[in-house]
């Protein structure tokens, strides 16, 4: 599986979930306790993230974690 390409869609359909959640970069920086410059970099797909990370931002923008992974995965795969 093409890594990059994978944190490109994850990063593209968390920024969905968060404006479909109605809050701004900054305010889910302040919930996950990191920088906005942080969030940005996530959905931009330039950083890498950890499990607890992603577990945090499914709480915080009240989605699955497996629908997430999965539908990043399965766009990716299709490719």
């Amino acid at each position: 599986m093409d890594v990059e390409r994978f944190r490109v869609v994850f990063g593209i359909k968390m920024k969905a979930a968060r404006k479909a959640k109605g809050i701004n970069q900054r305010e889910l920086a302040k919930r996950l306790n990191i920088a906005q410059s942080s969030v940005s970099h996530l959905e931009a797909g330039v950083r890498d993230t950890t499990l607890s990370l992603v577990a945090r931002i499914c709480h915080v923008l009240d989605i699955s974690m497996d629908d997430i992974i999965a539908e990043s995965i399965a766009e990716v795969q299709k490719e």
